[in-house]
């Protein structure tokens, strides 16, 4: 649990992300299209 995958760390970089409540808002679908759109992007 102590290394973050590079796409996680991206992914949370994205402004409103960084917060528990900004995760919870989210809908899993949106986070998983949020994470395939960075992984695409490197």
């Amino acid at each position: 649990m102590g290394r973050v995958p590079k796409a996680f760390q991206a992914w949370a970089d994205v402004p409103g992300m960084a917060t528990l409540q900004g995760l919870l808002r989210r809908h899993p679908a949106d986070r998983v299209m949020r994470m395939d759109a960075e992984l695409q992007r490197r």
